[in-house]
């Protein structure tokens, strides 16, 4: 057993920055729940999109559970194995937004049909957990896993500094200058299909532009201070920023929270839960239509978006 090292916080400090993690941690639980109850419970997992979403909120769940084990008295044994996991799952969740990405890039701009995009299913599993992997692995290698200071993670000895940087942030920032280009890319080709015609603002396509355009804008919201974070902390190690600390605990394990947010946002599954709650209370219980009860974007783009 031992206490936590604060390193150069005050005890208040390092308090309000596991508490305001544990609590954003509980969150993404909460979410990443909520997502994997609603694919199962509406029967969703036949859509590739479904899946996709589900292993992206599995990943994110896992994070969030090793996020939620008190570092305040620790065994060393369990925090090196809580960072190995936390490494594991949180590149996993990196990796499957990336995926679901690239899925709606193949099938709206390289225009892949449901066939080819479906074999691609096997391939998105062998990149995913082939690359989350190596990254995990590397630090292995060098056992630098163990006490981050306010969490369990990669440590800061030896190489594990060139470890965060080329086995965690350096394939995030790739990630998300991917992203952004794969969206931009799909609502351009969206524009461009239904430009200048009164019926797009109708069009399916035209309503997953602007869900799809959520998906970019979160993502980046989410690690642009952890990134800002870690830039300060490389260019002035010595002077370590509270507020900016403080930001990135708030922030960083938001991301299954968020992604339950605007999961939820769809109109077919807030039908689908109002049925069950009219179905218990014993009224009427209306039809959601087909054509709109999609898990997600990203379905509607699969099935539908053929060009």
């Amino acid at each position: 057993m031992g206490n936590i090292n604060t390193g150069v916080w005050t005890p208040g400090q390092a308090y309000s920055m596991m508490a305001v993690r544990m609590t954003a941690s509980l969150l993404t639980a909460i979410g990443s729940i909520f997502i994997i109850f609603s694919l199962f419970y509406f029967k969703k997992m036949g859509k590739l999109a479904s899946r996709l979403i589900f292993w992206m909120a599995l990943s994110s769940l896992v994070t969030a559970c090793m996020n939620l084990i008190n570092p305040l008295n620790y065994i060393t044994v369990i925090c090196w194995i809580q960072g190995m996991v936390m490494q594991f799952s949180q590149m996993s969740t990196f990796l499957w937004t990336c995926t679901i990405a690239t899925n709606l890039f193949v099938v709206v701009v390289l225009k892949f049909d449901k066939k080819e995009v479906l074999a691609l299913e096997k391939w998105y599993h062998i990149m995913v957990w082939t690359s989350a992997f190596v990254f995990w692995l590397v630090p292995l290698l060098t056992l630098n896993y163990g006490s981050a200071g306010l969490w369990c993670w990669i440590t800061d000895r030896a190489w594990g500094a060139w470890w965060r940087f080329l086995c965690f942030y350096f394939p995030l920032y790739i990630f998300i200058v991917w992203i952004i280009f794969a969206y931009f890319a799909i609502s351009f080709k969206i524009w461009y299909t239904f430009r200048g015609t009164a019926a797009a603002k109708k069009s399916k396509d035209f309503k997953i532009i602007r869900r799809l355009a959520l998906y970019p804008i979160a993502f980046v919201i989410i690690w642009i201070f952890p990134i800002i974070n870690r830039a300060q902390n490389w260019i002035d190690p010595q002077n370590p920023i509270f507020i900016l600390y403080l930001l990135h605990a708030i922030f960083a394990p938001l991301q299954g929270f968020v992604n339950a947010v605007i999961y939820g946002l769809d109109k077919a599954l807030m039908r689908q839960y109002i049925n069950c709650c009219k179905g218990c209370c014993g009224m009427e219980v209306s039809e959601v239509k087909d054509e709109d009860d999609s898990d997600s974007m990203e379905s509607r783009t699969v099935d539908e978006s053929k060009a």
